[in-house]
């Protein structure tokens, strides 16, 4: 049985459902971050032990990982809270056929449920590949959908 992709209607409706509280600390956590210059620092990389086998030295090393700014973690625990990494085949879906374009180029033309895509596929592919929310960050693809999404938000059009 294959379910349903959401609608544009329905990331449109994961939006309104936040509300209140739980938009003041969703709105709280996009501010700053959009407000940082730094959103995370490479970690790991180095030689961690070495051994012998067989005469020959083999090493082991950490391998490389992002160090999330405190901002970042917390935007990322509030927007699950809020439902807002909402399930769809993210995988199929890439940034570059949305109308913001790789690296968000044009993304102030991104739709409401293309930023909330955007979110998402950032999110989870950093459970994937190492970097990918960072490199999301500093090319400014989910900044600007971040920026769409309290834009969504400030002008008042939603309810709540």
């Amino acid at each position: 049985m294959t379910l349903a992709e959401p609608t544009d209607g329905d990331f449109e409706a994961k939006v309104r459902e936040v509300t209140g509280d739980r938009r003041r600390r969703l709105l709280v956590a996009i501010d700053a971050v959009l407000q940082e210059s730094e959103h995370g620092t490479w970690a790991g990389g180095q030689q961690v032990d070495a051994t012998s086998v067989d005469g020959v030295e083999q090493r082991t090393f950490h391998l490389p990982y992002v160090e999330y700014s405190a901002a970042v973690d917390s935007l990322i625990e509030t927007l699950y809270q809020t439902e807002l990494i909402v399930p769809f085949d993210w995988m199929a879906w890439m940034a570059w056929k949305s109308p913001g374009g790789p690296g968000g180029e044009g993304n102030a033309a991104l739709s409401l449920a293309d930023a909330v895509r955007t979110i998402t596929v950032s999110v989870r592919g950093e459970r994937f590949g190492d970097g990918v929310l960072l490199a999301a960050l500093q090319d400014g693809t989910l900044t600007r959908a971040l920026e769409r999404l309290k834009a969504s938000y400030d002008d008042g059009s939603l309810a709540g």
